[in-house]
């Protein structure tokens, strides 16, 4: 017997009421994935950040000329160092000039402070480039912290 819920969700979804075949979708899989290459870097600059994008780190990647694609598993740790708690800036990374996601939002705690962000790319085969960006949206001066970089080239 379904449960009430389910057969209601059926019913809804189905015209003309719930079918006694009414299953629910299988969530789509993704297979397992291949580490290929694994391109790690970090640094502690302290140089000073000005309003918005600040280039931290360009990683030159490729994915080999034998798979239709590949995914890169992107993964970052940023920090800023600043005066004053509460100055805030987003994690950006690129692929390409094209970036991944909207990013991610983080606050730093004075004197250093910052937050980690991972996503996901699929890339076509061929060199590629990735750039890690922090976007200074504070209102003081503040210094480029300690940060890392870990992207895995996967297939497929």
């Amino acid at each position: 017997m379904k449960a009430p819920f389910y057969s209601l969700l059926c019913g809804f979804l189905l015209i003309g009421g719930a079918d006694s075949d009414c299953k629910a979708a299988e969530p789509q899989r993704v297979g397992p994935h291949t580490i290929i290459k694994v391109y790690l870097d970090s640094g502690n600059p302290g140089t000073p950040l000005s309003v918005g994008y600040n280039s931290v780190a360009k990683t030159k990647i490729n994915c080999p000329k034998d798979n239709l694609s590949c995914t890169v598993a992107l993964s970052v740790m940023d920090q800023l160092c600043a005066q004053y708690n509460g100055d805030q800036f987003y994690i950006i990374v690129t692929v390409d000039g094209t970036q991944v996601d909207a990013g991610e939002g983080a606050t730093n705690s004075a004197p250093c402070g910052g937050g980690n962000w991972s996503d996901s790319y699929s890339v076509a085969p061929g060199p590629h480039t990735i750039e890690l960006f922090t976007d200074f949206i504070g209102n003081g001066s503040a210094t480029q912290g300690q940060w890392s970089a870990h992207y895995e080239i996967t297939v497929p």
